[in-house]
């Protein structure tokens, strides 16, 4: 258990060493879902013309269009960097030569391909917080303690995000190329969270797949401690389904990345890239 705590550390002093030697990139994560959120205003208003408010709320059911997308842009991002961090993180070390070196190394490959989850949640918790705190504040949608405990709501339903990691990095080490996978996963999010608009608009069956991604239920929980300052039937469901992904996912991920190494070793794929 020590061995795997000092591998665990070295994991993530290496990858904040990494995030804190290029700190513009807090700033892009932080203004990102401010971007996003203009440009769809923009568009609602070039669209709707002066009827687009009125047109937003009710759809969403309410008026607070700021919070509303920063919220579900900011839980996007995050969901983005984990996932595609975690595969290109193996590709990285392929490219560079040195995930031979990882295999033959005494330690828990699982584990030194996986750890940098830790750092990412870290980061991007963090700057989903610098995204959120600005918007709730300015638009006085939720005091300092709403803030909080929606935020808090918000990382359990990011926990999952680690195993869907952990099953990309495995594809990463089968097929030497993360982007293809990577951008159906974006895809797949960004269209079934919710991330700019409400569930409803969506057709049935897109929305039950969507109740198998954390971030559908990390946005909806977010919303609704935010603007609607309510913690209903649906409220509790989400959580107790992004606490059982949050203990299902990782075991899943982490099993499928070990079986994948494990094939790659004995065929030889290990060293060809």
């Amino acid at each position: 258990m020590r061995d795997r705590i000092l591998e665990f550390k070295a994991v993530f002093y290496r990858d904040m060493a990494l995030w804190l030697r290029y700190p513009s990139w807090i700033f892009v994560f932080f203004a990102f879902p401010y971007l996003f959120t203009g440009m769809f205003y923009a568009i609602g208003v070039a669209l709707a013309g002066p009827g687009a408010v009125q047109n937003f709320q009710a759809t969403t059911g309410t008026e607070n269009f700021l919070v509303y997308n920063v919220a579900g842009m900011g839980i996007f991002m995050a969901a983005v960097v984990m996932v595609e961090d975690a595969g290109a993180a193996v590709r990285r070390e392929q490219l560079l030569g040195t995930l031979e070196a990882i295999m033959a190394a005494p330690a828990s490959r699982v584990l030194v391909l996986s750890a940098s989850a830790a750092p990412n949640l870290l980061l991007t918790f963090a700057t989903l917080c610098l995204a959120v705190v600005p918007a709730a504040a300015l638009t006085g949608a939720a005091g300092p303690l709403e803030t909080a405990a929606a935020l808090l709501l918000a990382l359990v339903g990011m926990l999952p995000l680690a195993g869907l990691g952990m099953v990309l990095a495995g594809l990463v080490v089968k097929f030497k190329e993360p982007w293809g996978a990577l951008n159906v996963a974006k895809a797949l999010i960004g269209v079934v969270s919710g991330v700019g608009y409400p569930l409803e608009v969506l057709p049935e069956w897109l929305r039950l797949a969507g109740m198998a991604f954390p971030t559908t239920h990390a946005i909806s929980m977010l919303r609704d401690a935010l603007i609607f300052h309510r913690v209903h039937g649906g409220t509790l469901l989400s959580l107790a389904a992004v606490a059982v992904m949050a203990a299902v996912y990782p075991a899943v991920g982490g099993s499928v990345l070990r079986r994948v190494i494990r094939e790659a070793e004995r065929s030889g794929e290990i060293s060809t890239y």
